[in-house]
């Protein structure tokens, strides 16, 4: 993605003031730094941190996202 058109897909998220946890993506279809990005221009956006894959159930996934989901929600003052 070029800067400029990530500029324009980008811009409208500085105007979300609700907390928002921005979970980057993994692969070359959701790079971490479009969510990096998302986050800098949003007021109250928070990063998550890359899970790895090969999680073998909703489970575990679930419980490799449940400690940043936790976190965010003490933070944003949920």
């Amino acid at each position: 993605m070029t800067p400029q058109r990530l500029d324009r897909s980008t811009a409208e998220f500085a105007a979300l003031t609700a907390p928002v946890l921005v979970s980057p993506g993994v692969d070359s279809r959701h790079p971490a730094a479009l969510a990096e990005e998302l986050v800098r221009r949003m007021p109250r956006g928070y990063l998550a941190p890359a899970f790895a894959g090969g999680m073998a159930s909703a489970a575990e996934l679930a419980d490799s996202l449940a400690p940043p989901i936790r976190r965010f929600l003490r933070t944003a003052g949920a």
